[in-house]
Formats: structure tokens, sequence, C-alpha cells
């Protein structure tokens, strides 16, 4: 970081985070925008992030995804399928050139 560049905390950014998991395949991140106070702001968007970790022949990698629905519940279905492909792609073997 230069002397020109601060990094400063963004209170007109803010947001609450919930977290969801089935302790075993992976989590659904909720995030709730906030304004300073703490209160909700409805004028933002709710977040919904998926995140998994796929084991591969090179070790753990760490999976994240915004999931697109418009519940909670449907947002928990929905993040399977993504994460499915992803492990999919990441467990097949490399061809080497």
């Amino acid at each position: 970081m230069n002397a020109t560049t601060e990094a400063r905390f963004d209170a007109a950014n803010l947001y609450r985070e919930d977290s969801y998991t089935d302790r075993r395949v992976g989590q659904l991140r909720v995030l709730t925008p906030v304004r300073a106070d703490g209160t909700p702001d409805p004028a933002r968007p709710t977040i919904y992030v998926g995140q998994i970790s796929v084991m591969t022949p090179m070790g753990t990698l760490p999976i994240s995804f915004e999931v697109d629905a418009p519940d909670l519940a449907q947002r928990r279905s929905r993040w399977t399928r993504p994460c499915a492909s992803c492990s999919r792609c990441a467990a097949r073997p490399r061809r080497r050139s």
C-alpha cells in the first residue's frame, strides 16, 4: 500500500453475515445489507454465497459462488448444482502438456 492510499472501513457498505451449514458438504452464507447503525437496509439486495471445499490430487480447493433464487429455501437447494459441477471438474485429472 502506498502513502497516498489508505485502507478505510466503508460504513456505507455494511452487511450482516449469517451462515447455514450441513457440516458435511458446505455452507450457505447470507449477507444482509445493514446501515451504519446496524438496522436492515432494504434499499440494497441480500446476497447469498455458496461455499464448498473440494479435495483434489493437489489438496483442498475452496470454491465460492453466488446463488440466485428468490428465497432461502430455493437458494439452499440450488447451490448443490454448481457444487456438483465444480466437484466433477476439480476432481478430473489434468493432462500434462
